[in-house]
């Protein structure tokens, strides 16, 4: 598994991430993270069930 997939599915599952995670992503994959984050606060309120519904590997 990716893990641009394990950080998602984790904030999924949690709503949290840890430094670690966030540590081990690659810069294209922490781009497309803050923008999955920015999606989910702005239009998702928060929810954790719809985090990374666009992400085109879920």
């Amino acid at each position: 598994m990716s893990e641009l997939k394990k950080a998602i599915s984790q904030l999924r599952e949690t709503g949290i991430i840890s430094l670690m995670d966030f540590k081990a992503l690659k810069l294209a994959d922490l781009e497309k993270l803050s923008d999955e984050i920015k999606d989910w606060c702005l239009y998702c309120n928060g929810n954790p069930e719809k985090f990374g519904k666009k992400h085109k590997e879920h």
